[in-house]
């Protein structure tokens, strides 16, 4: 969480040199684009509570259980906020005269909504990806993952161009991107406590299927030919 705070200082800092409008748009649009979305937390909460004991509870992970519970996650997540940043946008005018007065400020937050509404909905998606791997006990890669998208919205924010709302709402739109995009390529790999998420078959020192199938047609077993003396070979250990 200190990667994410520290994203949100900088910015908040980079708004207030701005001016007094550019700090008070800034406020309202965080309002709306990230502080709106902790509905989607529910979800996050959810699903990191399903697959920690479906990983570490059950005495065997059920695969069918636990891609329909990173599925169910993610489609949550990312569907509330859809709706809710979809929603919110067909209707910016009457929300924003809602929350202030100041015609500047009203101009200066609907010339950077759709920005808004982008984050609004990648963050609903940040919820239930930081959740799947905590929920896994993945506690590097989620400090990783938190610290890559962190530096992702310096490198935007550090960009040798003038400084302005829409600036720092692409430095924000960076930071949920790589925290979206790396916590599910850590999840796609399936390693670490992701192995669980393997079929039997594909983990390694496992035997095929077809090996404990009983004896081959047409291989003859040496122990039949053997005279009385022979000595029988030693078992192969899989």
């Amino acid at each position: 969480a200190l990667g994410k705070i520290s994203a949100y200082s900088v910015c908040a800092r980079e708004a207030a040199k701005l001016g007094a409008v550019a700090s008070a748009a800034h406020a309202v649009c965080f309002a709306l684009g990230v502080a709106t979305t902790q509905l989607c937390e529910a979800a996050a909460v959810a699903t990191q509570t399903l697959l920690a004991r479906e990983f570490y509870a059950e005495k065997a992970t059920n695969l069918k259980r636990s891609h329909r519970i990173l599925r169910l996650g993610l489609a949550t997540g990312l569907g509330c906020s859809s709706l809710l940043a979809t929603g919110t946008y067909l209707n910016r005018h009457n929300v924003v005269a809602g929350l202030t007065t100041d015609p500047k400020v009203r101009a200066a937050c609907l010339a950077v909504f759709p920005l808004v509404m982008l984050c609004q909905a990648l963050k609903g998606l940040a919820y239930p990806v930081n959740g799947l791997l905590m929920g896994a006990l993945d506690w590097s890669a989620a400090s990783v993952t938190m610290w890559a998208s962190n530096i992702a919205c310096l490198l935007v924010l550090a960009r040798p161009t003038p400084s302005s709302l829409d600036k720092l709402w692409r430095g924000f739109a960076a930071l949920f991107v790589v925290q979206c995009g790396a916590g599910l390529l850590r999840v796609a790999s399936r390693t670490g406590p992701w192995t669980r998420l393997r079929r039997p078959s594909s983990l390694p020192g496992c035997a095929p299927p077809w090996a404990h199938s009983g004896p081959r047609v047409g291989v003859a077993d040496p122990r039949l030919h053997a005279g009385p003396d022979a000595v029988s070979p030693a078992p192969i250990q899989f």
